[in-house]
């Protein structure tokens, strides 16, 4: 927390993700939950603080179930659903219950889903780009006594950023809400892009310890914003704002690989209505369909993903183990 609070180009989100974890996990262990309920208590937990922090209860739930628990049964939907929306209640107190930008509305009309495809295309790929260079930036970064000296440098090279694009500081808030809400000349928003991509990369390669949700979601919006300076002239009823929006989707859905989830967290960051979901959605399933295609093409193996349907499976292992 102090090194988001100093201005590290990383998310506020790990610290209460990671805190409710850990609490979760003591108290099962301390009242003797089995192992089965114990897993869903530290998902719903861990998905609860990150709702919290954001006051993005259902993204914190779909958080829980899509990507930490990879699985669905009505125990877990109800766990996790009752700690996010109780954690959301409680922070709102502090927080408040505002979303994280000033609300923008994708517009209405057919061009939003032609956008929708070329940005999930576009975003999709330098998402998926950007997953691969975030995981062996953390992969290699220095632990131990090392980090003394990395961490203190990468900073120092991110604040010397910051002296000519002071936007790449903090969890990338500032950096999306200058091209959602202040529409930028393209040189300027492509610089962004740059810097923020190499403030977070470099920042994580140090071995500091943040999340990637909201830098992840300012790089799509850049990334959306810079593609409809391009293409706008083709499209002119798809405001550049709307392109910045499919664009966070899109990229989110590849990096994070859930695109679920980049749906809800959207939606709940920019106070999107109804009317906005079907273009989301198109975004983030283009943007998954080109991370596919992308790995059959490069031949690298599949990763499997865990069935909804498993956790009966292990429900039912854990009770026989259980009674003999």
């Amino acid at each position: 927390m102090a090194t988001v609070a100093a201005g590290a180009s990383m998310g506020r989100e790990n610290a209460p993700r990671e805190l409710g974890a850990m609490v979760a996990s003591q108290m099962s262990h301390r009242l003797r939950i089995d192992p089965l309920h114990r897993r869903i208590l530290v998902a719903a937990a861990a998905g609860a603080g990150l709702g919290a922090i954001y006051h993005i209860p259902l993204a914190g739930a779909v958080f829980s179930l899509e990507i930490l628990l990879g699985s669905l049964s009505i125990t877990a939907v109800m766990v996790v659903l009752a700690c996010s929306a109780i954690a959301t209640v409680t922070s709102g107190i502090v927080v408040g219950s505002s979303p994280l930008y000033s609300p923008i509305n994708l517009s209405d009309g057919w061009g939003n889903l032609g956008a929708a495809l070329l940005i999930g295309v576009i975003c999709g790929a330098i998402g998926y780009a950007f997953r691969i260079l975030s995981s062996r930036m953390s992969d290699t970064a220095p632990t131990g006594w090392h980090s003394a000296w990395a961490i203190p440098l990468a900073f120092t090279l991110v604040g010397v950023i910051s002296l000519w694009v002071p936007e790449v500081l903090g969890n990338g808030r500032i950096a999306a809400t200058t091209v959602l809400m202040d529409r930028p000349l393209l040189g300027f928003a492509v610089i962004l892009l740059i810097a923020k991509a190499i403030a977070v990369l470099v920042t994580f390669r140090s071995g500091a310890v943040g999340g990637l949700l909201t830098p992840g979601f300012a790089l799509g919006a850049l990334s959306g914003f810079i593609v409809g300076c391009f293409v706008q002239p083709l499209m002119p009823s798809v405001p550049l704002s709307d392109f910045a929006i499919l664009g966070a989707a899109a990229f989110l859905s590849a990096s994070m690989a859930a695109p679920l989830f980049a749906l809800i967290v959207t939606v709940e960051f920019t106070g999107q209505n109804s009317s906005a979901y079907l273009a989301l959605f198109l975004a983030g399933a283009t943007a998954t369909l080109t991370v596919t295609m992308i790995r059959a093409w490069l031949r690298l193996p599949h990763k499997q993903s865990m069935p909804w349907n498993r956790e009966p499976a292990v429900a039912a292992a854990v009770r026989k183990r259980a009674e003999g």
